[in-house]
């Protein structure tokens, strides 16, 4: 009885989304994406095609939900193109299913409205993660630089692969100019990895900051440039690193100033460093695009003036980098390195390389697979 009532309940569910999968009207442009999953917490994000009032329904099925909007001083987000909406006051390690709706608006005065038609996607999942220690598995893309074939034929070498969540290491976006350029990369990524149901962490490099929509890029996003999180009991922290070049080269023409960003961002590295969250954890991964060990003597490396001191006794486990072009595995201290280093590949069919960082009975270890599943195992 017990089994025909759950195969009743999973067959309603599976018609609820067919019928509206079919109700696509060209409202939504920039299907859902998960973002800053935390213990209590969710950001859902999407971009629609028109002014919308839009909002997350969700639950621990998808029968009896909630509603979910972003409230400004009062107001409702609303007649807007962008959609970040966090889900707030949910339990650890717990499933939920969501859908994302948005509703055009038509006509938005001070005393009149109108609305047109509303555009529901059909239910996703997302799990908020737990406080307990877990294993996991991710994936690691780095240096694409908007080459979409290359991206595809990396994924398929770990289509197959159960991951929890995406890494995209810097570079994945070159020298955009609008945002029709951005959100048209952002959500070829996003369905090929299936960030609806996966969270994705997009961190920068130096090429995200070139371009005209480089000042606009933290839009499409709910992260700051450089932060940690907790995954079970690892803690991860990914830095960014700015330009690769002083700030006074000739082609930032006076606008960049990462000299004193990078300053204040070793500061809040010195904290967390101390903090009660990093000092918990058992097991810690550093995430940045740019590497600071192991690069040419005459590379321009403030990086590493401001935090070889401060890394010089931190107990990471690895250090995942990128940017050079070139894979390199830096066994810890051959490159004054304290802790292992390794960089990802290029942005061609012969340097290019996806990653799978896992952790499984306690062992770290991290594979680097090239675009013919030719791979390398190391263990930490």
């Amino acid at each position: 009885m017990k089994s025909n009532l759950l195969f009743i309940v999973a067959c309603l569910m599976l018609c609820f989304n067919l019928a509206y999968a079919q109700q696509s009207n060209g409202i939504i442009k920039v299907l859902p994406y998960q973002q800053n999953p935390a213990p209590d917490g969710i950001t859902i994000m999407w971009q629609t095609n028109v002014p919308c009032y839009s909002w997350v329904e969700y639950g621990t099925d998808s029968i009896n939900t909630k509603v979910a909007n972003t409230l400004v001083d009062g107001l409702i987000t609303s007649n807007n193109f962008e959609n970040k909406i966090r889900i707030k006051d949910l339990k650890p390690g717990t499933k939920y299913y969501y859908r994302v709706c948005s509703r055009e608006i038509k006509l938005y005065q001070p005393y009149k409205k109108e609305f047109g038609e509303t555009e529901k996607t059909q239910f996703h999942s997302f799990k908020t993660l737990s406080n307990e220690p877990s294993d996991f598995t991710c994936l690691i893309f780095n240096d694409v630089h908007n080459k979409l074939d290359l991206f595809d034929a990396l994924y398929n070498q770990v289509k197959d692969v159960d991951y929890d969540f995406v890494f995209f290491n810097g570079d994945c976006f070159t020298d955009l100019k609008s945002d029709e350029d951005a959100l048209n990369i952002l959500a070829h990524y996003n369905k090929v990895i299936n960030a609806a149901n996966k969270p994705a962490y997009y961190l920068r490099g130096n090429h995200e900051i070139r371009g005209a929509f480089a000042m606009d890029m933290p839009r499409i996003f709910d992260r700051e440039t450089y932060f940690a999180f907790t995954f079970g009991d690892t803690r991860f922290v990914m830095l960014d690193c700015g330009e690769d070049k002083p700030d006074t080269t000739w082609v930032y023409y006076g606008l960049n100033d990462f000299s004193t960003y990078r300053i204040q961002e070793t500061e809040w590295l010195k904290k967390e460093l101390k903090s009660k969250e990093f000092k918990k954890a058992k097991t810690h991964v550093l995430i940045h695009h740019i590497p600071i060990y192991g690069m040419r003597p005459n590379s321009f490396n403030q990086c590493l003036t401001l935090w070889n001191p401060v890394l010089q006794k931190a107990p990471f486990k690895i250090a995942i980098n990128a940017h050079t072009q070139r894979p390199a595995w830096h066994p810890n201290g051959t490159a004054g390195n304290p802790f292992p280093v390794i960089v990802g590949g290029g942005n061609n069919d012969k340097s290019g390389r996806v990653m799978v960082l896992q952790k499984k009975n306690n062992k770290l270890s991290i594979k680097s697979i090239d675009v013919n599943g030719e791979s390398t195992v190391y263990d930490l």
